[in-house]
């Protein structure tokens, strides 16, 4: 259950995510946001910065999605000083916006900001991801923007190396050279 405090107390037991409110001019539910080089007009010492769609492939300022569940709650940590303010999904689970610009998506790939803005794509190379696909999605025409459940999860990957994706268990090394 989380329990914030926005001018009077709110809980919910609904959220699957971490959220917080910052300044994200123009992005919406779903859509992945990077610091822009613009500064917050609001004065705001926890968020001198301003957020924007993220809008190019592979956006090392990528830094988190807008939640849709924190959002439809109007909850997140700190204070939404603004209209401006989203509620910014750091970690756990959300909807987020696709396309299958690098192909389509299967469950448990890394995704990654696209060329189109707010949108992620499949991660095919080494780079910066915001998190791990929880569904698969294919539409033949990449243009095409769909929706998928992902655990957000910032940082960069290498989709590419396998060894990459484990978990250094010594169970998971040996059934690698046991097959």
């Amino acid at each position: 259950k989380l329990c914030v405090y926005n001018s009077a107390w709110k809980c919910s037991a609904a959220l699957t995510d971490y959220a917080e409110w910052a300044p994200a001019r123009g992005a919406e539910i779903a859509d992945i946001v990077s610091v822009t080089d613009e500064p917050n007009p609001v004065e705001d010492e926890t968020a001198p910065f301003m957020l924007g769609k993220s809008a190019k492939s592979y956006d090392g300022r990528m830094i988190g999605i807008v939640s849709k569940y924190a959002e439809e709650a109007d909850m997140a940590y700190g204070y939404k000083r603004s209209e401006d303010y989203r509620a910014i999904a750091l970690a756990g689970r959300v909807p987020v916006k696709v396309s299958t610009e690098n192909g389509p998506i299967l469950i448990g790939d890394y995704l990654t900001s696209s060329s189109i803005p707010g949108v992620a794509m499949k991660a095919t190379q080494p780079g910066q991801v915001i998190g791990k696909a929880l569904e698969a999605y294919n539409n033949p025409d990449s243009t095409t923007v769909g929706i998928v459940m992902i655990f957000v999860q910032p940082g960069f990957a290498d989709p590419t190396d396998m060894f990459a994706s484990l978990n250094n268990s010594i169970e998971q090394l040996l059934a690698l050279t046991s097959t």
